[in-house]
């Protein structure tokens, strides 16, 4: 009884063919495996630009907000600015009532904003736990 590298010819031959069988499929299941890894990731590229469109929308909504209350602010400024008479107080102290008043709107309107759990509030906040985690996905 011989051993296996002792004569056996055709058993060597036939492991040198089949190195090059090996290879390929080594080579073919790393391509595979590249293909997969690939596709995950456009997936989550994906998600994450869904969630950047949604903070943007966030964004877009509270520059609104603040362009509103802005733009309400400016027509009360000026319609207390057009008002003339010597019965009213100066300017100064109707200008400071003013921007007192427009502060106290202000915080009622952030008061109720927080009871509301707005779910944009919660997007806006963990915007840059969103931008980390994107460059995190993407470092290979």
């Amino acid at each position: 009884m011989s051993s296996i590298g002792e004569g056996n010819i055709t058993f060597w031959q036939r492991l040198k063919r089949q190195k090059h069988g090996l290879g390929n499929m080594a080579l073919a299941a790393s391509t595979l495996l590249l293909a997969v890894r690939l596709i995950d990731q456009d997936k989550e590229l994906n998600r994450m630009r869904e969630r950047e469109s949604e903070l943007l929308e966030a964004f877009r909504c509270e520059n609104r907000d603040v362009l509103e209350r802005f733009s309400r602010f400016r027509a009360s400024l000026e319609e207390e600015i057009d008002r003339a008479g010597s019965r009213l107080p100066p300017l100064s102290t109707r200008l400071r009532e003013l921007i007192e008043k427009s502060n106290r709107e202000e915080q009622a309107s952030l008061a109720s904003f927080g009871n509301q759990q707005d779910p944009n509030l919660e997007k806006l906040q963990t915007k840059e736990a969103l931008q980390a985690k994107i460059k995190a996905s993407f470092m290979v």
